[in-house]
């Protein structure tokens, strides 16, 4: 072994002497023990050096090599808050080295607003920025998923992939039978007839009322969001909506999505967008140890500390103010 290492190194210097003096001029006449000190230092040096420039060369190839770049943005787990994902879609748009966007979803839905925020935001990034973007179903696209997944040009979905669920549901459980039976009392104060529902107290028909008007219009502007960048579906929105959920294969004949297919089938389409063989790059945020434990995104684990400070604080807030009025 030691040998084949001072016979490379012994080379490995050779070769650097002779390009060294390749133009004509003699290396200096040296001592018989320092020549062999003198080829081992270049030796160890030309090692060092080698990788280095194979390293070089490779950047250069791997820069000069024709690629699509796709940026990806993975929907998983229930939507409760916009920011991290409208964040993510911003920062891809604006990004002029990504070519194309995609949206990987496995979600079941979420907050009527947050998803209504993504959906317009999409469509407002499309306008400002020329660039592609599409939805993958692997297994989910439900309700807030879909109300976002339709705002891009193109929904491709697995065959037995849920798709649908176009529907708005509201509502928690009410204690104020279990509290009366136990002898507790609540009492509060409210100004305004639909103010004050809560757990504890009975719905009034007033208040069911409005909760009523409140559901079927954020329903009405979901159906007729969808509805305006999905051309091929039918008028009539009971054959797509009422909150009915579809196979990937059903949706394909209502026109909710575009195309079946697999991984594969969005290759294919990124390929022919482009009319590229070039290699695809799949430019994707990665998940943190704690995102990949629960299964969800960052937007859950954010959503979920935000609105249990939102209770602490509203909880003192009112315990606060119970006091003020009782003085």
């Amino acid at each position: 072994m030691k040998k084949l290492l001072l016979t490379t190194l012994t080379l490995c210097s050779y070769i650097t002497t002779q390009v060294s003096f390749a133009g004509g001029a003699q290396p200096p006449v040296q001592p018989q023990g320092a020549a062999e000190t003198h080829y081992l230092r270049n030796g160890i040096l030309c090692l060092f050096a080698v990788p280095v420039l194979v390293g070089t060369i490779k950047a250069y190839k791997e820069v000069k090599t024709p690629k699509i770049r796709v940026g990806v943005v993975s929907l998983k787990g229930v939507v409760m808050d916009s920011e991290p994902v409208v964040k993510e879609l911003t920062k891809l748009f604006e990004d002029k080295t990504i070519h194309m966007i995609l949206i990987k979803c496995n979600c079941p839905g979420g907050a009527v607003g947050s998803s209504q925020h993504i959906f317009q935001e999409i469509l407002q990034l499309k306008k400002l920025h020329a660039k592609p973007i599409i939805t993958f179903v692997e297994n989910v696209c439900a309700s807030g998923a879909y109300y976002i997944a339709s705002a891009t040009d193109a929904i491709i979905a697995a065959p037995s992939s849920e798709i649908g669920s176009i529907g708005v549901v509201g509502g928690y459980l009410k204690y104020h039978k279990l509290i009366s039976q136990l002898g507790i009392e609540y009492e509060q104060t409210t100004a305004g007839i639909c103010k004050g529902e809560n757990q504890f107290t009975e719905t009034t028909e007033v208040q069911r009322e409005n909760n009523r008007a409140l559901v079927d219009n954020m329903y009405e502007q979901f159906k007729r969001d969808v509805a305006s960048q999905r051309s091929k579906l039918s008028e009539d929105t009971n054959k797509w909506a009422e909150a009915r959920v579809f196979t990937g294969e059903q949706a394909l004949e209502l026109g909710l999505i575009d195309r079946l297919g697999s991984q594969s089938t969005v290759v294919s389409i990124i390929r022919n967008t482009f009319k590229s063989t070039a290699r695809i790059d799949w430019i994707e945020k990665k998940e943190t140890l704690l995102e990949k434990l629960i299964g969800q995104t960052a937007a859950v684990e954010e959503s979920l500390v935000k609105s249990t400070v939102n209770s602490v604080c509203s909880t003192l807030e009112s315990r606060y103010e119970q006091r003020m009025l009782r003085i």
